[in-house]
């Protein structure tokens, strides 16, 4: 599947297992990291994942890494 960078406007291919809603990758062109917002049709975007808080537990605190 053809999709364009948001940031520098590159076009590329996207094998099937990559045009997955919230795969993760990087512009082959700018390096921008992006992520596949919609299957179909086809829709990548800034990352916008939001991370939980306890991700970012500090473990000296006691909490988990």
């Amino acid at each position: 599947m053809r999709t364009n960078c948001p940031d520098c406007e590159a076009s590329f291919e996207l094998g099937p297992k990559q045009a997955r809603a919230g795969t993760l990758f990087f512009c082959p062109e700018c390096g921008a990291e992006l992520e596949v917002i919609n299957e179909e049709p086809l829709d990548v975007d800034f990352i916008r994942a939001e991370y939980p808080d306890e991700w970012f537990d500090d473990p000296e605190d006691g909490g988990e890494q």
